[in-house]
């Protein structure tokens, strides 16, 4: 059997919704967890750098500094990522719309 328009119109926004939900779990980790992580990177650090009055410069340092650049990018892909869930959010609230609009033209008739 074929799939008609309307069946691969209700599949995309059945799997979009599906999406939608992943996705927001995905911004939910970058934009609460990644700072949360910064900030006692940034804890650990100083009280590294004042207890055993080591500098930046040691290997302890690097890694501190390289974790905090890493909670800095998913900080950063966080925002870009609720920005296009917020573009997806609004196609989908479209694509819902047109398929009511089909629908209640097709009932008319």
């Amino acid at each position: 059997m074929e799939d008609t328009m309307t069946d691969v119109m209700y599949d995309l926004t059945e799997y979009m919704e599906k999406q939608r939900n992943w996705m927001v779990l995905i911004v939910f980790a970058c934009l609460i967890l990644a700072p949360g992580g910064l900030l006692l990177n940034g804890l650990f650090l100083l009280l590294y750098t004042v207890r055993f009055q080591a500098t930046i410069v040691s290997v302890r340092g690097f890694f501190f500094l390289l974790n905090m650049l890493i909670c800095f990018l998913l900080v950063y892909f966080g925002f870009k990522q609720a920005i296009f869930l917020r573009k997806w959010n609004r196609k989908l609230k479209k694509i819902q719309e047109f398929e009511e609009k089909i629908f209640s033209e097709v009932v008319k008739e």
